[in-house]
């Protein structure tokens, strides 16, 4: 959640400050995540789906956790990048890639959610997961906050906070190792 509170708080008012990018500018850029996000999220179902029937149900988590560590470098451009007019046509597709990469895993981990828990749990899990996600939208920006002050500079504080994606992946590839059998305990 935490590069989430980097994108949807910080970021538009970091472009047109920092990077000197007009406000619509910067407001175009955030919709092309968002564009990004939500081609990203149905395509990354589909692509979730087809890997769990192809492949095995531990395959899954194997792709949520490559999609979260790629988003990492994308989202380091965003951030790092030089907004002169040269560079936009540059950027455009970086922050859609982005975004697109980036939603995989949330769209994933609620289809896994649902199959590791028994039926009669499974709306009590699905309000866990949400009670977290919503807490962690709260506390993302707090977070980026912290790194920004550490940093003495908003773009390594976001970068850093970027880095956290790559956490989340490394932490979902863990579920290789349990998905299968939590599935069989759930059956």
């Amino acid at each position: 959640s935490v590069p989430w509170g980097v994108l949807f708080v910080f970021l538009n008012d970091f472009l047109a400050q920092d990077k000197g990018l007009s406000v619509a500018k910067a407001t175009l850029i955030i919709s092309i995540f968002g564009v990004g996000a939500a081609v990203g999220g149905i395509a990354g179902g589909i692509l979730g789906q087809k890997v769990y029937n192809k492949y095995s149900p531990s395959a899954l988590p194997l792709l949520m956790a490559t999609a979260q560590v790629v988003a990492v470098p994308f989202m380091c451009a965003v951030v790092r990048s030089n907004y002169e007019a040269a560079w936009m046509p540059l950027i455009l597709p970086t922050i859609f890639i982005t975004g697109a990469v980036a939603s995989i895993a949330g769209t994933n981990v609620r289809f896994i959610l649902i199959n590791v828990n028994h039926p009669t749990t499974r709306g009590a899990a699905m309000s866990i997961l949400s009670l977290f996600n919503n807490v962690g939208r709260g506390i993302g920006p707090v977070i980026v906050s912290i790194f920004v002050r550490y940093f003495h500079e908003r773009e390594s504080g976001f970068v850093a906070a970027t880095y956290c994606w790559g956490v989340s992946g490394i932490l979902m590839g863990g579920m290789y190792l349990t998905v299968e059998a939590d599935e069989r305990r759930a059956s």
